[in-house]
C-alpha cells in the first residue's frame, strides 16, 4: 500500500454508453456541433485530497459534492472553444 494523491471520477459515467453514442454521430463533423455542459461549484466542499491504494494502482474515490453555497455554470460549448456562459447560484 501506498500514500497517494485521490482522483476523482464521475458516480454516473459509463464508458458502454459513450462508444455507443460515438458509434451513433461519429460521422457528424464536430464544426456542426455545439454542446451545453452545466457544472456545479461548490466552495466548502471538504473532500479527501489522499488516500491509500495498491502500489502500481491509482487512488480513485467516487463521490458526489456536499451542498455548501453553490453556483452553477453553464457554458455553451463549440469546436472554436466557449461561445456563450451563464454563471448563477442554486
Amino acid at each position: 500500500m501506498s500514500n497517494k494523491h485521490v482522483v476523482s471520477a464521475a458516480l454516473k459515467r459509463n464508458e458502454l454508453l459513450q462508444a455507443i453514442s460515438q458509434g451513433e454521430h461519429g460521422d457528424i463533423p464536430a464544426e456542426y456541433c455545439v454542446w451545453l455542459d452545466e457544472a456545479s461549484v461548490n466552495d466548502k466542499t471538504n473532500q479527501w485530497q489522499n488516500g491509500w491504494s495498491p502500489v502500481g494502482q491509482a487512488c480513485v474515490c467516487q463521490e458526489t459534492f456536499i451542498c455548501g453555497q453553490c453556483y452553477s455554470v453553464l457554458p455553451t460549448l463549440s469546436s472554436k472553444g466557449i461561445i456563450a456562459l451563464d454563471i448563477f447560484e442554486g
